[in-house]
């Protein structure tokens, strides 16, 4: 999803932070995962808790496209979910 340059990113659910890579921030939820990609930065931790609307990092700016995207992605186990639902409105 396109975002404003430096655009903070938050976290849609309460959670544990299952990874926390460079460019990369996963949050468990139960059985439910969330993926946060294409970060400049993060501010979180493995095995933090963390909570709804939270800030978890920043993102960077997609060189193919030119312009901050953030790859934000739902999975019940393995299986990817459509993330809609997740999302505030």
């Amino acid at each position: 999803m396109r975002t404003g340059s430096n655009a903070s990113v938050r976290a849609v659910f309460d959670g544990e932070v299952a990874q926390a890579l460079p460019g990369l921030v996963v949050v468990r939820h139960g059985e439910f995962f969330t993926t946060y990609s294409n970060l400049k930065s993060h501010s979180v931790r493995r095995g933090e808790k963390i909570s709804r609307g939270q800030t978890i990092g920043t993102v960077d700016d997609d060189p193919d496209r030119g312009y901050p995207v953030l790859n934000f992605g739902v999975y019940q186990g393995q299986n990817p979910q459509d993330p809609s639902g997740w999302l505030a409105r």
